[in-house]
C-alpha cells in the first residue's frame, strides 16, 4: 500500500536572496548560532530586521540642498509594499 504525502506550500513571505561578505562574519554568525540555539539564517534576519528598524539615513546636502532626514525606521519602502 502507498501512503500519498501531500504537500502544501509555506505560509509564509520569506525570500531567498544571496549576499557576499566577509568570512569572519560569516564564521561570527555560526559560532554564535551552535552557542545558542538559533539557525544561522535566523539570526542573520534578525540582525538585518533589527537593523532596518534602527537606521536613519541623513541624504548629502549636495544632492538634495538642505537637511533633509530620513526616518526609515519601522517604515517600509514603496519597493517593497
Amino acid at each position: 500500500m502507498t501512503k500519498e504525502i501531500i504537500l502544501k506550500p509555506k505560509g509564509d513571505e520569506t525570500v531567498t536572496f544571496s549576499i557576499r561578505v566577509d568570512k569572519t562574519l560569516v564564521e561570527r554568525f555560526s559560532d554564535l548560532a551552535n552557542r545558542s540555539g538559533y539557525s544561522r539564517n535566523e539570526l542573520i534576519g534578525m540582525a538585518m530586521q533589527h537593523y532596518i528598524d534602527n537606521v536613519r539615513f541623513v541624504p548629502d546636502e549636495a544632492e538634495h540642498g538642505g537637511n533633509d532626514e530620513i526616518a526609515l525606521m519601522n517604515k517600509p519602502s514603496e519597493e517593497s509594499k
